[in-house]
């Protein structure tokens, strides 16, 4: 009797094993379900992150190449008005340039014309 009281005692135990088991079973599929649920969530938390760093990144280079333009622009439109400030100046010095050729011709002349050395 001995023999089916301890063969009484290990079938409780077997079906203790077997509900043990069966309630690690739903626990790890609830569990692989949370870890995809987040795994799913973190996705989405990245590929938005990602695309906000995106758009933060596009709007900064974009303010820097627009400034980059502006400035360009500007050092361009510097450089035409020294341009055409240097041309107007060159065109100033021509001018008195020739004037005072002009006159020196007019005293060369002058000087070596016959008339000017008989009044002196």
């Amino acid at each position: 009797m001995e023999a089916e009281v301890t063969t009484s005692e290990k079938n409780p135990k077997e079906s203790q094993d077997d509900t043990a088991t069966e309630k690690e079973q739903p626990t790890d599929q609830v569990t692989e379900s949370l870890l995809a649920i987040k795994t799913k969530e973190i996705d989405k938390f990245l590929t938005e992150a990602s695309k906000i760093h995106t758009n933060n990144m596009n709007e900064a280079w974009g303010t820097m190449f627009r400034e980059s333009q502006s400035y360009e622009k500007s050092a361009i439109d510097k450089v035409n008005k020294l341009i055409q400030s240097l041309a107007a100046q060159e065109k100033a010095l021509t001018t008195r340039k020739d004037a005072m050729m002009g006159k020196f011709e007019t005293v060369s002349t002058k000087i070596q014309s016959p008339t000017s050395n008989k009044t002196v």
